[in-house]
């Protein structure tokens, strides 16, 4: 598994990728991985929402915005050797594990208090069997919004958490064709469910970057 890196995702849609109809067993390496958008002359990546910047507390130096949004490239569960297992496939949004474990990607979505946008995490979910059938099958139906939410769980060790963050129960709510789900953690004094369900502050957001910016300090 090669180091964690980060840039920023996508802005949530699915418009131009295969469905998952179309996948088949990919090749190659496809380790899990953060991802945003690039950061000058640093190959990272930010969505810059404070013009001013900040002063990252963990290098003492100036970075000219603050990303908002992070995400995952793959499942907690996957590694490099499922590659070259003919029951899995890894593809941009969803994957399959030995034929019996699948999984969808999705946004987790945190209210900002005190700014315009919210913060995201690109996060995974699991979901039954019979529930990634139907979402595959509704792939691209014009009111797939209005299926009900299905119950998947939180497939994602997010960074910034005191205890981990795989397993939580969510509620996955399905969005118009081009974009991705979005997730709902089932209320609980987990700090995670906690922050999506009270929002955070942009000095939340802030302590984030820091992290992952510096996550070895």
């Amino acid at each position: 598994m090669s180091p964690t890196s980060w840039r920023r995702t996508s802005n949530g849609s699915d418009r131009g990728r295969r469905t998952p109809s179309d996948c088949d067993r990919t090749g190659g390496d496809r380790p899990t991985r953060w991802e945003r958008a690039p950061l000058p002359g640093r190959g990272l990546y930010r969505r810059p929402v404070i013009d001013q910047g900040f002063v990252c507390r963990g290098c003492g130096q100036r970075h000219e915005g603050l990303p908002f949004s992070y995400g995952a490239e793959a499942p907690a569960y996957w590694h490099d050797g499922l590659a070259s297992d003919e029951r899995s496939v890894l593809e941009d949004e969803t994957c399959i594990i030995q034929a019996q474990h699948y999984f969808v990607r999705a946004r987790l979505v945190i209210p900002v208090l005190d700014a315009e946008d919210d913060f995201d995490w690109g996060v995974w979910v699991s979901l039954s069997r019979d529930n990634f059938r139907r979402t595959t099958d509704l792939w691209t139906t014009p009111g797939r919004e209005q299926e009900p939410a299905y119950f998947g769980w939180l497939s994602t060790e997010l960074p910034a958490y005191p205890v981990g963050t795989l397993n939580l129960k969510t509620e996955v709510h399905t969005e118009p064709v081009g974009t991705r789900p979005h997730v709902v953690v089932e209320p609980s004094d987990h700090p995670l469910s906690v922050e999506q369900h009270n929002g955070i502050l942009v000095k939340r957001v802030q302590e984030i970057a820091e992290l992952l910016l510096h996550p070895e300090g």
